[in-house]
Protein backbone atom coordinates (compact mmCIF):
# COMPACT_ATOMS: atom_id res chain seq x y z
CA UNK A 1 0.00 0.00 0.00
CA UNK A 2 1.40 3.20 -0.98
CA UNK A 3 0.16 7.06 -0.99
CA UNK A 4 0.91 9.41 -4.01
CA UNK A 5 -0.96 12.71 -5.13
CA UNK A 6 -3.55 12.18 -7.66
CA UNK A 7 -2.97 13.01 -11.09
CA UNK A 8 -4.84 16.12 -12.66
CA UNK A 9 -7.77 14.83 -15.15
CA UNK A 10 -7.43 18.71 -16.89
CA UNK A 11 -3.78 16.76 -18.23
CA UNK A 12 -5.56 13.94 -19.31
CA UNK A 13 -8.43 16.19 -21.06
CA UNK A 14 -5.89 18.28 -22.48
CA UNK A 15 -3.47 15.80 -23.89
CA UNK A 16 -6.48 14.19 -25.70
CA UNK A 17 -7.53 17.10 -27.59
CA UNK A 18 -4.05 17.86 -28.73
CA UNK A 19 -3.63 14.45 -29.82
CA UNK A 20 -7.05 14.52 -31.94
CA UNK A 21 -5.85 18.19 -33.49
CA UNK A 22 -8.91 20.25 -32.20
CA UNK A 23 -6.58 22.51 -30.01
CA UNK A 24 -5.53 25.86 -31.66
CA UNK A 25 -2.73 28.35 -30.62
CA UNK A 26 -5.90 30.51 -27.96
CA UNK A 27 -6.65 27.01 -26.86
CA UNK A 28 -3.39 25.92 -26.28
CA UNK A 29 -2.83 28.79 -23.90
CA UNK A 30 -5.46 28.34 -21.67
CA UNK A 31 -4.40 24.35 -21.87
CA UNK A 32 -1.02 25.07 -20.44
CA UNK A 33 -2.37 27.70 -17.97
CA UNK A 34 -4.84 25.15 -16.93
CA UNK A 35 -1.97 22.54 -16.19
CA UNK A 36 -0.29 24.97 -14.56
CA UNK A 37 -2.45 26.70 -12.28
CA UNK A 38 -4.96 24.79 -12.20
CA UNK A 39 -6.36 23.44 -8.11
CA UNK A 40 -4.27 21.24 -5.77
CA UNK A 41 -6.03 17.56 -5.30
CA UNK A 42 -6.05 15.24 -2.73
CA UNK A 43 -3.73 12.94 -1.56
CA UNK A 44 -5.20 9.81 -1.82
CA UNK A 45 -4.27 5.96 -0.20
CA UNK A 46 -4.15 3.03 -3.62
CA UNK A 47 -4.99 -0.36 -3.30
CA UNK A 48 -6.10 0.12 0.33
CA UNK A 49 -8.60 -1.38 2.34
CA UNK A 50 -11.65 0.36 4.31
CA UNK A 51 -10.67 1.27 8.19
CA UNK A 52 -13.34 -0.53 10.12
CA UNK A 53 -16.02 -1.47 10.10
CA UNK A 54 -14.75 -2.53 6.87
CA UNK A 55 -16.29 -3.76 3.58
CA UNK A 56 -20.01 -4.44 4.37
CA UNK A 57 -21.96 -3.70 1.45
CA UNK A 58 -23.68 -7.13 0.18
CA UNK A 59 -22.44 -10.08 1.68
CA UNK A 60 -19.05 -11.64 1.13
CA UNK A 61 -17.24 -9.04 -0.45
CA UNK A 62 -14.03 -8.65 -0.12
CA UNK A 63 -12.27 -5.48 1.83
CA UNK A 64 -9.34 -4.64 -0.71
CA UNK A 65 -7.84 -2.81 -3.59
CA UNK A 66 -9.76 0.46 -2.53
CA UNK A 67 -8.61 4.10 -3.48
CA UNK A 68 -9.17 5.78 -0.31
CA UNK A 69 -8.87 9.92 0.77
CA UNK A 70 -8.78 10.34 4.42
CA UNK A 71 -9.48 13.78 5.23
CA UNK A 72 -11.48 15.96 8.24
CA UNK A 73 -11.96 13.14 10.23
CA UNK A 74 -13.61 11.84 7.10
CA UNK A 75 -12.67 8.36 4.90
CA UNK A 76 -14.24 8.66 1.57
CA UNK A 77 -13.40 5.19 -0.87
CA UNK A 78 -14.70 4.03 -4.60
CA UNK A 79 -13.75 0.36 -5.51
CA UNK A 80 -13.83 -1.44 -8.87
CA UNK A 81 -15.36 -4.89 -9.38
CA UNK A 82 -15.62 -7.67 -11.35
CA UNK A 83 -19.23 -8.52 -10.44
CA UNK A 84 -19.98 -11.24 -8.11
CA UNK A 85 -16.31 -12.03 -8.39
CA UNK A 86 -14.18 -9.52 -6.92
CA UNK A 87 -12.63 -6.47 -6.54
CA UNK A 88 -9.79 -5.52 -9.02
CA UNK A 89 -6.03 -4.75 -8.53
CA UNK A 90 -5.59 -1.67 -10.06
CA UNK A 91 -2.89 -1.37 -12.51
CA UNK A 92 -0.09 -0.26 -11.78
CA UNK A 93 -0.57 -1.32 -8.47
CA UNK A 94 0.68 2.12 -7.00
CA UNK A 95 -2.42 4.11 -9.03
CA UNK A 96 -6.23 4.53 -9.39
CA UNK A 97 -6.41 2.65 -12.55
CA UNK A 98 -8.25 -0.12 -13.15
CA UNK A 99 -8.62 -2.61 -16.38
CA UNK A 100 -12.12 -4.12 -17.00
CA UNK A 101 -13.48 -6.46 -19.40
CA UNK A 102 -15.82 -5.41 -21.97
CA UNK A 103 -19.01 -7.38 -22.46
CA UNK A 104 -21.08 -9.02 -20.23
CA UNK A 105 -21.03 -10.69 -17.01
CA UNK A 106 -20.11 -14.49 -17.67
CA UNK A 107 -21.37 -15.62 -13.91
CA UNK A 108 -24.06 -18.23 -15.05
CA UNK A 109 -27.71 -16.99 -13.88
CA UNK A 110 -26.47 -13.44 -13.76
CA UNK A 111 -27.16 -10.44 -16.15
CA UNK A 112 -25.52 -6.84 -16.90
CA UNK A 113 -22.27 -5.88 -17.63
CA UNK A 114 -19.08 -7.66 -16.79
CA UNK A 115 -17.62 -4.81 -14.39
CA UNK A 116 -19.80 -2.47 -11.69
CA UNK A 117 -17.86 0.21 -9.20
CA UNK A 118 -18.65 0.59 -4.86
CA UNK A 119 -18.36 3.51 -3.15
CA UNK A 120 -18.26 4.24 1.03
CA UNK A 121 -18.15 6.67 2.82
CA UNK A 122 -17.50 6.92 7.05
CA UNK A 123 -18.22 10.21 8.63
CA UNK A 124 -17.70 7.95 12.45
CA UNK A 125 -14.30 10.59 12.43
CA UNK A 126 -15.92 13.76 11.92
CA UNK A 127 -18.74 12.95 15.16
CA UNK A 128 -20.97 13.63 12.15
CA UNK A 129 -24.16 10.96 10.61
CA UNK A 130 -25.54 10.74 7.29
CA UNK A 131 -28.35 13.68 7.91
CA UNK A 132 -25.16 15.92 7.76
CA UNK A 133 -23.62 15.50 4.64
CA UNK A 134 -24.86 15.39 1.06
CA UNK A 135 -22.25 13.61 -1.53
CA UNK A 136 -21.83 13.72 -4.94
CA UNK A 137 -21.04 10.37 -7.23
CA UNK A 138 -19.95 12.07 -10.88
CA UNK A 139 -18.94 9.99 -13.74
CA UNK A 140 -17.41 11.18 -17.10
CA UNK A 141 -17.55 8.83 -20.37
CA UNK A 142 -14.49 9.42 -21.77
CA UNK A 143 -15.30 8.12 -25.57
CA UNK A 144 -19.51 9.46 -25.65
CA UNK A 145 -18.14 12.61 -23.89
CA UNK A 146 -20.60 12.89 -21.47
CA UNK A 147 -20.37 14.25 -17.66
CA UNK A 148 -23.21 13.14 -14.96
CA UNK A 149 -23.56 13.37 -11.22
CA UNK A 150 -25.64 12.60 -8.38
CA UNK A 151 -26.03 12.31 -4.57
CA UNK A 152 -25.33 8.60 -3.85
CA UNK A 153 -27.38 8.74 -0.40
CA UNK A 154 -30.02 8.92 -2.32
CA UNK A 155 -29.83 5.36 -3.68
CA UNK A 156 -32.75 3.38 -2.12
CA UNK A 157 -30.52 0.05 -1.32
CA UNK A 158 -27.84 1.44 0.05
CA UNK A 159 -26.35 -0.51 3.13
CA UNK A 160 -25.70 2.25 6.59
CA UNK A 161 -23.61 1.72 9.28
CA UNK A 162 -23.82 2.77 13.05
CA UNK A 163 -22.51 2.08 16.44
CA UNK A 164 -25.28 -0.68 16.69
CA UNK A 165 -24.10 -2.10 13.10
CA UNK A 166 -25.43 -2.45 9.96
CA UNK A 167 -28.51 -1.41 8.52
CA UNK A 168 -30.18 -1.01 5.07
CA UNK A 169 -30.13 -2.40 1.95
CA UNK A 170 -33.17 -2.55 0.36
CA UNK A 171 -36.05 0.03 -0.23
CA UNK A 172 -38.45 -2.27 2.42
CA UNK A 173 -35.24 -1.94 4.60
CA UNK A 174 -33.67 1.43 4.36
CA UNK A 175 -30.85 2.89 6.05
CA UNK A 176 -31.02 5.15 8.78
CA UNK A 177 -29.33 8.82 8.72
CA UNK A 178 -30.18 10.33 11.29
CA UNK A 179 -27.99 7.61 13.03
CA UNK A 180 -26.19 6.00 10.60
CA UNK A 181 -22.17 7.76 9.94
CA UNK A 182 -21.27 5.36 7.64
CA UNK A 183 -22.71 3.59 4.27
CA UNK A 184 -22.01 1.55 1.04
CA UNK A 185 -23.30 0.52 -2.30
CA UNK A 186 -22.31 -1.20 -5.37
CA UNK A 187 -23.86 -0.22 -8.84
CA UNK A 188 -22.99 -1.17 -12.27
CA UNK A 189 -23.14 1.15 -15.76
CA UNK A 190 -26.03 -1.49 -16.91
CA UNK A 191 -28.68 -0.53 -14.74
CA UNK A 192 -30.18 1.96 -16.51
CA UNK A 193 -31.42 3.93 -13.58
CA UNK A 194 -27.75 4.14 -12.64
CA UNK A 195 -26.44 5.21 -16.08
CA UNK A 196 -29.05 7.85 -16.62
CA UNK A 197 -28.57 8.98 -13.07
CA UNK A 198 -24.69 9.50 -14.65
CA UNK A 199 -25.27 11.67 -17.84
CA UNK A 200 -24.53 8.10 -19.69
CA UNK A 201 -27.71 6.73 -21.21
CA UNK A 202 -26.17 5.94 -24.13
CA UNK A 203 -23.37 3.63 -22.22
CA UNK A 204 -22.84 0.21 -24.16
CA UNK A 205 -21.40 -2.20 -22.05
CA UNK A 206 -19.42 -3.79 -25.48
CA UNK A 207 -17.88 -0.45 -25.75
CA UNK A 208 -13.83 -0.18 -25.56
CA UNK A 209 -13.78 3.31 -23.03
CA UNK A 210 -12.21 5.11 -20.20
CA UNK A 211 -14.23 6.35 -17.33
CA UNK A 212 -13.75 9.06 -14.83
CA UNK A 213 -15.36 8.44 -11.36
CA UNK A 214 -15.51 11.27 -8.68
CA UNK A 215 -17.07 10.68 -4.68
CA UNK A 216 -16.78 13.67 -2.74
CA UNK A 217 -18.97 14.50 0.07
CA UNK A 218 -19.39 17.97 1.49
CA UNK A 219 -20.93 19.10 5.34
CA UNK A 220 -24.56 21.11 5.20
CA UNK A 221 -24.55 21.89 9.08
CA UNK A 222 -22.96 23.45 11.67
CA UNK A 223 -19.72 25.13 11.61
CA UNK A 224 -18.48 22.71 8.59
CA UNK A 225 -21.33 24.07 6.45
CA UNK A 226 -21.02 24.27 2.85
CA UNK A 227 -16.98 22.86 3.23
CA UNK A 228 -16.31 19.72 1.38
CA UNK A 229 -14.78 17.18 3.85
CA UNK A 230 -13.23 14.87 1.15
CA UNK A 231 -12.94 13.38 -2.49
CA UNK A 232 -11.78 10.25 -3.84
CA UNK A 233 -11.68 9.94 -7.71
CA UNK A 234 -10.60 6.40 -10.15
CA UNK A 235 -10.29 5.57 -13.80
CA UNK A 236 -11.83 2.45 -14.87
CA UNK A 237 -9.79 1.29 -18.81
CA UNK A 238 -13.14 -1.03 -20.47
CA UNK A 239 -11.28 -3.05 -22.91
CA UNK A 240 -8.69 -1.61 -25.18
CA UNK A 241 -9.89 1.89 -23.51
CA UNK A 242 -9.30 5.01 -25.00
CA UNK A 243 -5.53 7.05 -25.58
CA UNK A 244 -4.44 7.66 -22.14
CA UNK A 245 -0.90 8.96 -21.11
CA UNK A 246 1.02 7.76 -18.54
CA UNK A 247 0.78 9.79 -15.19
CA UNK A 248 4.25 9.91 -15.35
CA UNK A 249 4.41 11.84 -18.79
CA UNK A 250 1.64 14.20 -18.11
CA UNK A 251 4.71 16.71 -16.44
CA UNK A 252 6.51 16.13 -19.20
CA UNK A 253 3.76 16.70 -21.54
CA UNK A 254 3.27 19.96 -19.67
CA UNK A 255 6.81 21.24 -20.63
CA UNK A 256 6.44 20.31 -23.88
CA UNK A 257 2.88 21.44 -24.34
CA UNK A 258 4.39 25.42 -23.27
CA UNK A 259 7.45 24.60 -25.51
CA UNK A 260 5.16 24.49 -27.92
CA UNK A 261 3.08 27.21 -27.40
CA UNK A 262 6.22 29.44 -26.90
CA UNK A 263 6.93 28.03 -30.63
CA UNK A 264 3.84 28.97 -32.02
CA UNK A 265 3.89 32.78 -30.82
CA UNK A 266 7.63 32.94 -31.90
CA UNK A 267 6.59 31.96 -35.46
CA UNK A 268 3.37 34.06 -35.51
CA UNK A 269 5.69 37.29 -34.48
CA UNK A 270 8.30 36.63 -37.21
CA UNK A 271 5.17 36.73 -39.95
CA UNK A 272 4.33 40.22 -38.71
CA UNK A 273 7.90 42.04 -38.78
CA UNK A 274 6.12 45.59 -38.59
CA UNK A 275 4.54 45.20 -34.82
CA UNK A 276 1.15 45.95 -34.54
CA UNK A 277 -2.06 43.80 -33.61
CA UNK A 278 -2.88 40.90 -36.12
CA UNK A 279 -6.85 40.12 -36.27
CA UNK A 280 -7.71 36.84 -37.69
Amino acid sequence: MKIFSVHSPRALFVWQRVHSGRLGMASLAVAALLLIAGPAQATMTYDSGLAAPGTYYGSGNPNTHWVVDNANGVEIGLQTLIRYTGSVVPTPTNSNVYYVPTGATTVTGKSGSAWGFAFSLNLNGAGLVLNDVTTSLQMQDMANGTTGSFDALLLSDNYGYSSSGRDGGSSSNPLDATKDYGFQNAEALSFSSIASALGDSGYSMNQNNAYKFLFSVTCNTGNCAGQQLASVNSTVIAGTGIPVPEPSSIGIFSIGLLALLGLGLAGRRRKHPTGGTHKA
